[in-house]
Parts: C-alpha cells; structure tokens; sequence
C-alpha cells in the first residue's frame, strides 16, 4: 500500500524485492513496540481505520443483542457475532469482505430487531 500502481483489475501491483528488504524488515521488527500507539506510521492506513471501525460496531452491537437474546433471536444473535469471521483478507480482499458482511448485518440486524424466526413447534 506504500507503493503506488495498480494492476489491470485495479489491485495493487506485485513487486519484486531485493536482498536489501531484509534489512528494512529488521528495521520494522524493532518498531514493533509502537503497534497500536499514535507513533505507528501504519496505523494511519484506511485499512487499519477501517479495522478500528468494525471493532467499535461489533462491540456496540453486541451490547445492542446480547441482553435481549430470547430462544427466537439465538440463531440471529450467533449469525451476528460469527459476521467478523467473514471479513478476511488484504487490501481490496478485505474491503469486499468487509462490505458484504456490512450488507448482511444490516439484514441480521433487522431481523433480531424484528424478533427474529418464529421457533417451530415439535410434534407430539
């Protein structure tokens, strides 16, 4: 993502390295300990933001849910919090997953707001 240039599919373009980037990544691995303060020059990414906001949604819908989860409401409840699992990947992977998970938790959503499927009744 430092580098620009894309590809013809618009994905960022693949490179190709020297000895030299061992060197830069020993570099990197002694900037470890700024990880997750103001100093992490990769924490101003829009893929590093986004990361942020999909945890401060996730723990806002589960504060949301998890005190009105009834035996209806179950299936959608773990449906919404399994969601993160989806959002997997790098780059331009990472932000299709991303959208399509925010597609289905506005689905979810609306059906736990909704009370959910109705529970079918065993047979006697």
């Amino acid at each position: 993502p430092l580098f620009p240039g894309k590809d013809p599919a618009g994905r960022p373009k693949k490179r190709e390295f020297g000895a030299w980037i061992s060197t830069a990544y020993k570099l990197l691995a002694r900037m470890k300990p700024l990880r997750g303060t103001p100093f992490n020059p990769f924490g101003y990414t829009a893929e590093r933001k986004m990361e942020r906001a999909l945890i401060t949604e996730y723990e806002r819908d589960m504060a949301e849910i998890l005190p009105k989860v009834t035996p209806e409401t179950l299936d959608v409840a773990v449906a919404l919090a399994e969601l993160p699992l989806s959002i997997r990947g790098f780059g331009p992977v990472k932000e299709k997953n991303a959208e399509k998970a925010a597609k289905q938790r506005t689905d979810l959503l609306a059906s736990f707001r909704a009370g959910g499927a109705p529970l079918a009744e065993a047979a006697e």
